[in-house]
């Protein structure tokens, strides 16, 4: 045994002496072959190459027998950093293609800042939301405010038997803020409601009248009467202090009047008003030009109206350009002359009623153009 381990060491021993001598008498060649396949990797960031001639040594051209060359890096590539997580620069060896990479830094969060103003019913407080990950967190937060007490309602009217309540609520949320006793009446005082005041017109139309009026104490509710002869009246209720009264018939006068509504009695009547419902929307039936430098235009017939204005322009109406106005008693149809050859104009028409000395306009028509001969 003890032979057969001294032989094994003695063939180990002359093998390297081999070598060496091989190396010793190898007159080496460490460029660079042509598809790099003798280039060597170090780990020290820096490359050489084997020996062409095969003797196993490694080398470089300028360092000789196991020399090195240092590795010339250039920029790769790049994954940038953002406000959640890291970013990495990579470079590469323009030799040997060995590489490392330069850590950067996270970017800071992008925050955009929005108020979130208190209520009765919750806390105030500002948010931040980072624009580019959406991180989201809330600071700076602000008590709620007090609620905000409305003008109480009557929810037990109190008489000469017994005493009310009022209910006092917040007008923001709704929440009961508190109750109120309302002592009882004396056998001579009044609970009527008081007459209505500020009633008024606030918006017209062909078939509508929107009215309005102040708030009237006492009153649980009010009714609006209407008419066009005084003599017959139909009547609408309202909660509110607003109404809008419906289906009207268009160009017609109507008379107004109204009562607050309590708890089993009502108002007296307040001042009447008036007011005219709009003409009708006209619709054109037709607009040619047939005859040279001029145009025909035609349209439906209305009823209890006083004329018609036709308005024509080269211009689109909202640009309020050169528009021309004419004005038809009862005809329906209108032939415009001296107009531009070549040229398109603009018409529209609506209806009027003559009413003291004055015209209330319905609505205009669509638009119609046409090109001129």
């Amino acid at each position: 045994m003890l032979k057969f381990i001294i032989r094994i060491i003695a063939v180990a021993v002359f093998t390297a002496v081999l070598s060496l001598s091989a190396s010793a008498l190898c007159e080496h060649s460490f460029e660079c072959a042509p598809n790099k396949e003798n280039l060597v990797y170090n780990n020290d960031m820096t490359h050489s190459y084997y020996c062409l001639k095969g003797c196993g040594c490694r080398g470089t051209v300028n360092g000789g027998l196991n020399g090195k060359e240092e590795c010339t890096f250039s920029f790769a590539s790049e994954r940038k950093a953002t406000c959640t997580e890291e970013g990495i620069r990579i470079y590469m060896c323009t030799v040997c293609y060995n590489r490392y990479e330069e850590k950067l830094s996270a970017e800071k969060h992008s925050y955009t800042k929005a108020r979130i103003l208190p209520t009765c019913t919750r806390m105030g407080y500002d948010c931040y939301t980072c624009s580019d990950c959406g991180d989201y967190y809330e600071d700076n937060f602000v008590q709620p405010v007090s609620h905000i007490s409305d003008a109480g309602t009557i929810e037990i009217i109190p008489t000469c038997g017994k005493s009310g309540a009022l209910k006092e609520a917040c007008r923001v949320c709704g929440t009961v803020i508190g109750r109120k006793t309302l002592r009882e009446l004396a056998e001579f005082e009044d609970y009527t409601p008081s007459a209505v005041e500020g009633f008024k017109v606030k918006e017209v139309s062909s078939s509508s009248v929107k009215l309005s009026w102040k708030k009237s104490e006492y009153a649980l509710s009010y009714k609006v009467y209407f008419s066009t002869d005084k003599k017959k009246w139909r009547s609408v209720s309202a909660d509110k202090t607003s109404v809008t009264v419906k289906k009207l018939k268009p160009s017609k006068k109507y008379y107004f009047k109204i009562k607050a509504v309590g708890d089993g009695v009502s108002s007296a009547d307040s001042g009447m008003i008036t007011a005219y419902t709009l003409p009708e929307r006209v619709s054109f039936t037709d607009v040619v030009s047939v005859r040279k430098a001029s145009a025909t235009v035609k349209w439906n017939k209305l009823s209890n109206i006083s004329g018609y204005e036709l308005s024509f322009s080269r211009y689109e109406f909202g640009k309020k350009k050169n528009i021309k106005t004419v004005y038809i008693n009862t005809s329906t149809r209108k032939t415009v002359k001296k107009l531009k050859s070549g040229k398109k104009y603009y018409f529209r028409v609506r209806a009027y009623k003559a009413v003291n000395g004055r015209k209330i306009y319905g609505p205009y028509s669509k638009t119609k153009t046409v090109k001129i001969r």
